[in-house]
Parts: C-alpha cells; structure tokens; sequence
C-alpha cells in the first residue's frame, strides 16, 4: 500500500548479531561467534525487557555471510526498494576476534570489516536495484552504502547529561561528504514516550499512568530535533508516529511542523541533499533556552 502511494520501502534487519536463544543458534550461530581472549562468547544484552543476549559475530565467518545473505534474499523477493541492515557501519570489525575456525589468525587485523565488506559487496551484486544502508556514518563502508543512520541530530535525548548547556553536536561527517553518503536519521518522539513493542512481555509493560507529561514538560525538544535535522544535511525523519499521534488536537502543531519541514526538504533536494556545501554565513538570531529529556528506547517512565 505504501509503495502505491508513491512511499519507498525499507525494512529493518540485523547484520552481525544472532539471538542466544534462537534455536538455530547453538547449531549454526555459535560457530559464527566473536571469540574474546580468555575465550569465551562476545555477546549484548540490549534490550532490558527482553534480557535477550545477542552475540556478535565476526565478519570473516563464512556461515554468518551466508546467513545474512539468505534473509536479505527473503526480503529482496518482498519487492522492497531498500534494505537496513543494522550495526556493521558502526562496530562490524572493530572488535579483534580469537577464534582459529573462522579462517583468520586470532587477535588483530582486517579481517572482520573486510568480511562484512565482502558481505556488502555480494548483497549489491545479487540484489542491484535494492537500496543498502546501515547504522551509523562509517567511512570503511561508506563506498557499498546507499545511506546510512545518524541519531546525532537528537543527541540530547541520547547522550545529554541533566544539566548540561552550550553544548552542541557537530555535523562533521555530512559537512565533509555533503553530496556524496544520504544521511537520514532521527530520535524524536512526539509525545516523548518510546514504543513497546508488542512481542515484549506483557509483565514489563510500563503502566501509562506512569508517564508524565513531557509533551508539557518539554514542549520545544521535538521541534529542535526535526529543524537541526535540516542544517545537518540529514533527510527528515520522526520516530513512532502513530495513527493517534496524527489524530491528536494537541500535537496537530508539531505534526504540522514536521510536514512543513518534509515538504521543504523534498522541494530543494538539489541543494539540501546533492548541492555543494559552502562556508556559512554568520546568522544572527534570538536564542531560546529548549528543556529536554534524556531517554532511550528501554528507559522506564521513573528513571
């Protein structure tokens, strides 16, 4: 539905992790596994309500480049313009791996980004007219992406510390490859509270009662985030947009907001996301003090 409406598609998969507790895991993952030192399985909890553990694999392993290869055949054959292939730009390679199976020497080298390169290279050639991005902005990989993810532009969501002021991100990879990478890439909730996904348990589930108003709270965090966007030469995107965000009287505004700034940034992509960027000029403009919160996807409404 969304394509006939004109929408491209791309959907989310993971590109270096496979689910402890996935039942092929043990059979065909646990071969595929980043080894530490002392020899055991690296592994991330990340999701704290599910207590899941996703162990990284490294990139010289041959059966994790087919696994992955094999979904994103699966997601090719949907007819989807695009694909997300989640964490290989920003730490696929970065950890040295001690195993002696997956065919390279233990401890350092190229061997894990040159893998998830190769890993790159075969998706183009078996998929050419699908769309390849990846999270975060990595130069290694840069040259087989179509676009990459920042979440820079909602760092004081992220990253801000409970009093921090006159800080202020810098858009340096997009000020260098301006014209060259699509960034895209966001983390603002409307109504600053973060999805529960429906296949989390339902005893972990916060209580909406629970949350506060941070509509009211902080009401300008939204509009920063999605007009920095634009400056930061990044394509504009919301976070969790629902059908009951789109009907409410209250938000209508910052829904308003968010259109506008779209409809600008499709009008002028010649120069928003392809144009040469120049040196800028001095700008002088009131300044606002803008209240924020800090929260990531698993933070509970008390903390």
């Amino acid at each position: 539905d969304l394509q006939e409406n004109g929408v491209a598609v791309q959907v989310y998969t993971n590109g270096m992790s496979w689910d402890q507790a996935e039942p092929n895991w043990e059979h065909d993952g646990k071969p595929c596994t980043q080894i530490l030192p002392d020899g055991s399985l690296h592994g991330v909890v990340y999701n704290t309500w599910m207590n899941a553990r996703l162990m990284h694999v490294c990139g010289a392993s041959s059966g994790w480049r087919q696994k992955e290869l094999d979904v994103v055949q699966q997601a090719a054959a949907l007819g989807l313009d695009g694909l997300y292939i989640d964490q290989i730009a920003v730490i696929g390679g970065q950890r040295p791996c001690f195993s002696t199976e997956h065919g390279h020497e233990p401890g350092g080298g190229t061997f894990g980004a040159t893998g998830f390169r190769e890993l790159f290279q075969v998706i183009r050639d078996a998929n050419p007219g699908l769309a390849i991005s990846s999270e975060s902005v990595s130069e290694i990989y840069q040259d087989l992406l179509d676009a990459c993810i920042t979440l820079q532009t909602s760092w004081e969501r992220l990253h801000g510390k409970a009093g921090t002021t006159n800080r202020q991100p810098i858009p340096l990879f997009q000020a260098v490859y301006h014209g060259r990478s699509v960034v895209f890439g966001n983390y603002a909730h409307i109504d600053g509270i973060p999805p529960y996904d429906e296949c989390w348990p339902d005893a972990g589930r916060p209580d909406p009662a629970g949350e506060r108003d941070w509509h009211a709270l902080c009401p300008d965090q939204f509009p920063l985030e999605i007009a920095r966007t634009i400056p930061f030469g990044c394509q504009p995107l919301v976070t969790n947009l629902t059908r009951a965000h789109l009907a409410s009287d209250r938000l209508a505004p910052d829904v308003a907001f968010f259109l506008d700034l779209a409809r600008f940034y499709y009008a002028h992509r010649p120069w928003l996301l392809w144009g040469h960027m120049l040196p800028p000029a001095a700008v002088d403009v009131a300044q606002l003090d803008v209240t924020c919160i800090q929260r990531g996807i698993f933070t509970k409404p008390d903390t």
